[in-house]
């Protein structure tokens, strides 16, 4: 099998240079292969040569097929392939086509600017008549070749200028109040228009010529000029999850010399803040000129919500397929009527509730009472409940008979809810123990009877005290519990590790992650990149939504940083793929060290030295008596070699430090790691070495860059 790929490699190489000699033996494989060769198939010459044909554009594509389905990679090719011969068509019509545009007034300006852009994504519905002519496959890539025959593309744009002639003599047949046919065929003239962006089209009619260039979106401006658009409940609440309580209503007229509902208008709403989900996004007016859709769910925490409401023209085109200049123009022209509404959502829970505080062993009712007296006013001092008054839930209770003192059960607490036609109850039991009081607080779903959030609290001393600190203390630590905040981080890049207060929480996007209010240290990393560390105050209810981005590390900062102190670069290119810099950082810290302690004792030694010298001088220049003065001179030649030993010791000392400063910076810099290239770490290098010879029989320093 090995033998066949090699021999098959060769025989593609020798077809592809034209130049290598085939041996006998590759002459007879490559007979072989050819007889055996069925998908990928010989070679067809168009792969590497282009073909020159004067009556066709050429569109040639090629892509890797990188294990995808034949789908994908057969779609990317024709695409290319397409946009290859939109290119050739732009460059013959681009000229002709600009004085056409223009006559579309101040839009046709901005036409002339994108046409050039445009052209170029012409998709298969834009380029009629395209034939496919041949494909080409190997193990790894693809090629497809498609041709247009410009006699038929001429043909094909003929075609779209006679049909732009016949719809607006269709158009001139309508009546002004025919407002929807009206926009309904001038909306297709325009898009058989800009189909036949080389022709200028004119109509003769009673004696009068119509430049239908002109004539069209004149037209169609001045019908939307006298069109009225109204919506109704534009200001709305709402809630993450749920849908809005009132329908989106919109009204469109034409104002002329009457007031005209307009019928079978397409409307279109759609979030431009936020996401949310519709019982039907598309929608059309009826004989009143009205029409109306809900949202049945919010989608999003964002606080502040947009929807739009507009007159859907694209909707009037002879086809659904983009087609972006058109749809472009009818974008600008609409915006002019749509209708907006806003939508405050609030994720903070605020629903009618009531709180019971239930009284257990060592506490009265009165004592009881009292504390729910004090849990209610702090509800509403802090949070956004609308709370039913003690005095109000006892009525409610007793006109019922029930005796809520001795209720303790789970379903007993549920059966009082009900009787208060609440949705949520806060529920607080406590006990007195000695000198402690001990209990909980729970908050209960009374249609499902579930426990929606529970905080056990205890408090040593006395009742006043328990009121006065520790409930404002838990209502707060409940309502943020029951409210908490949401964190959303994303990014582009790829393996980015968070940790929060030092806590793990896996790879980025983190997506609504709740949070109970606070501030939290992030901390985000990833291979390649430097480490990034923010603070998030996170409030409740809040949703907070961040686009993460890191900064690259650069060999030059590795490089600085270890200017700074030997190791810093090595330490900052370190990383769980490449722990041989932290190691090497190390090193280099370690080896800095010991030079620098070195070389301080070296020249503190060289100092003493130089001193001992100096007196020995000083003693020698003071005798008088010439055996002394001998005796001195000896004395201070010695101090003074010893001086100069010390003084050679520690310059080497000192070279031996900047060495491996400069080393260490420069290793930095050589050998900062190529993060996003998934090869062994055995590459250049640069090192140190220290030693010592017969020929210098002090430590040398040198620098080695190995391959």
């Amino acid at each position: 099998m090995a033998s066949k790929v090699i021999t098959t490699i060769l025989l593609f190489t020798s077809i592809l240079a034209g130049e290598a000699q085939l041996t006998e033996e590759a002459v007879a494989v490559k007979a072989a292969e050819e007889a055996q060769l069925t998908e990928e198939g010989l070679e067809p010459k168009w792969v590497r040569r282009r073909p020159v044909e004067p009556d066709y554009y050429i569109g040639i594509g090629n892509v890797q097929i990188r294990d995808r389905p034949e789908k994908e990679y057969r779609n990317e090719a024709d695409q290319l392939a397409f946009l290859e011969i939109s290119s050739q068509i732009r460059v013959e019509v681009s000229g002709s086509s600009e004085s056409v545009f223009r006559e579309f007034g101040e839009f046709g300006e901005e036409m002339v600017e994108e046409f050039t852009e445009v052209t170029e994504v012409s998709t298969v519905a834009d380029l009629e008549g395209l034939e496919l002519v041949d494909t080409y496959r190997t193990s790894d890539e693809f090629w497809i070749y498609w041709q247009l025959s410009k006699e038929a593309h001429e043909k094909v744009i003929t075609q779209h200028a006679e049909t732009a002639k016949r719809l607006f003599l269709d158009d001139l047949s309508l009546s002004k109040f025919q407002v929807v046919e009206r926009l309904r065929t001038l909306v297709q003239t325009l898009e058989a228009l800009l189909s036949a962006h080389r022709k200028k089209v004119n109509v003769e009619l009673a004696g009068e010529t119509y430049f239908v260039n002109i004539e069209v979106p004149k037209r169609i401006e001045e019908i939307m000029a006298n069109i009225e658009s109204r919506a109704f409940n534009t200001e709305l609440q709402g809630r993450y999850g749920k849908p809005l309580d009132v329908p989106l209503s919109f009204e469109i007229t034409y104002e002329s010399e009457i007031s005209l509902p307009l019928m079978g208008v397409p409307i279109k709403y759609e979030f431009i803040e936020g996401e949310g989900n519709f019982v039907s996004s598309e929608k059309s007016t009826d004989r009143r000129g009205e029409c109306e859709t809900e949202v049945s769910e919010i989608t999003s925490f964002l606080p502040l919500q947009k929807i739009r409401a507009t007159i859907d023209l694209k909707k009037f085109k002879s086809t659904d397929a983009p087609q972006v200049l058109l749809d472009r123009y009818l974008d600008t022209v609409i915006e002019k009527r749509a209708q907006y509404y806003t939508v405050k959502i609030s994720e903070l829970v605020a629903d009618n509730i009531a709180v019971k505080v239930l009284a257990e062993s060592g506490l009265d009712n009165p004592q009881a009472d009292y504390l729910n007296d004090r849990f209610i006013s702090e509800l509403k001092k802090q949070t956004d409940f609308n709370v039913i008054e003690r005095s109000m839930m006892e009525e409610i209770l007793s006109e019922n008979e029930f005796n809520a003192k001795e209720c303790s059960s789970d379903e007993c607490v549920v059966q009082i809810g009900k009787f208060l036609a609440v949705r949520e109850m806060i529920f607080v039991r406590l006990w007195k123990i000695g000198g402690e009081y001990r209990g909980n607080i729970k908050w209960v779903s009374i249609e499902t009877g579930v426990i929606k959030h529970q905080l056990d609290i205890k408090h040593k001393g006395d009742l006043g005290t328990l009121a006065d600190n520790k409930v404002p203390k838990w209502i707060k630590q409940f309502y943020k519990a029951i409210n908490p905040g949401r964190l959303t981080l994303n990014t582009d890049i790829s393996e980015v590790t968070v940790f929060v207060n030092r806590e793990d929480w896996g790879e980025l996007p983190i997506l609504k992650k709740e949070l109970i209010p606070g501030i939290y240290k992030v901390t985000l990393r990833s291979s390649g990149y430097e480490t990034l560390t923010k603070e998030y105050l996170i409030k409740s209810g809040e949703i907070k939504e961040e686009e993460i981005t890191l900064q690259l590390k650069r060999s030059f900062n590795a490089f600085k940083k270890s200017l700074v102190f030997p190791g810093l670069g090595q330490l900052y290119s370190a990383d769980e793929y490449h722990l041989n810099r932290r190691n090497m950082g190390f090193i280099f810290m370690g080896a800095t060290v010991a030079s620098i302690a070195g070389t301080g004792a070296t020249w503190a030694g060289y100092f003493q030295d130089k001193t001992d010298y100096d007196n020995a001088y000083t003693d020698y220049r003071n005798q008088n008596v010439i055996e002394d003065i001998n005796a001195y001179r000896k004395i201070a030649e010695e101090k003074n070699s010893t001086m100069k030993k010390s003084q050679n010791t520690a310059l080497i000392m000192t070279g031996l430090t900047v060495g491996v400063w400069i080393g260490n910076a420069l290793e930095a810099y050589f050998g900062f790691p190529d993060y996003f290239t998934m090869f062994s770490d055995t590459g250049s290098h640069l090192g140190i070495t220290v030693a010592a010879s017969e020929l210098a029989p002090g430590p040398t320093v040198g620098l080695a860059w190995r391959f």
